[in-house]
């Protein structure tokens, strides 16, 4: 590629990483105290220059971004939407380091997308920074829908009290008082569920975590007598009883 290509990306970047509405550069020349103050441009909306962003990235990736959102975990956690999916990307490297960003478009949105210099890289990387949509983490957003997509799940998939069921094919299992679940076996119905939102494993693992889940191997004795150690992901004890609770009403309307 030619270096002018290069600086030309350089400034486009530069551009919207600015404020769109900033204030024109003072002069050299004092204010005469008799004129009125000029008029200064009013304050750029955050939404409008995201948009301006977005369209600019879009462009210089070949790749249509909806938008990016940031999920207020510990770590942080980040989704890019495009036209085409919605892309879990995980951990703030898999946006920000050229190579893994790449590889997880052309994974979710079957986009191959050409590779930059490495001067042209960190602009780019910036502006996705920027544009990133924070999402704080309440029973709203993530944990609402963790709720819903279980209860989907539970209903196609009654918990069972077969041990051998869970270690054969991740069936959900009656463990005492609450269920636990085969972290695989829920990826593969959400993601045939909910096929705008694919998400891989470890970013259901961190938003099972909003809903007071939690992740401990299980060991039980199969029916053939052997013991079994499996990791499965316990639910909270009142999930299930909540579950119950739906489906006796429902029964009774």
């Amino acid at each position: 590629m030619r270096i002018d290509y290069y600086h030309g990306t350089l400034d486009r970047a530069r551009l919207f990483a600015s404020a769109a509405g900033r204030a024109h550069a003072d002069s050299d020349d004092a204010p005469d105290p008799d004129q009125p103050p000029a008029p200064t441009d009013p304050p750029a909306d955050d939404t409008e220059t995201r948009e301006k962003k977005l369209l600019l990235i879009s462009g210089r990736l070949n790749v249509k971004i909806v938008r990016i959102e940031k999920y207020l975990t510990d770590p942080p956690h980040y989704r890019l939407i495009t036209t085409k999916a919605a892309i879990d990307l995980g951990e703030v490297g898999n946006l920000i380091d050229q190579i893994q960003f790449r590889r997880k478009i052309a994974a979710a949105a079957g986009r191959y997308m050409a590779g930059f210099d490495k001067i042209a890289w960190p602009p780019i990387a910036q502006l996705l920074l920027d544009v990133c949509e924070e999402i704080p983490v309440t029973e709203g957003t993530i944990a609402g829908r963790m709720r819903e997509a279980l209860q989907g799940y539970l209903k196609d998939r009654r918990p069972r009290e077969s041990w051998d069921a869970m270690v054969t094919t991740g069936h959900p299992y009656l463990c005492d008082d609450h269920v636990v679940i085969a972290l695989q076996d829920f990826v593969t119905y959400y993601n045939a569920t909910y096929l705008s939102e694919q998400e891989a494993s470890r970013g259901l693992a961190i938003k099972l975590k909003t809903i007071g889940a939690y992740d401990q191997p299980v060991n039980r004795r199969m029916n053939n007598g052997t013991r079994t150690l499996k990791r499965v992901w316990h639910l909270p004890p009142n999930f299930i009883k909540e579950e119950q609770a739906e489906d006796t009403e429902e029964q009774t309307a």
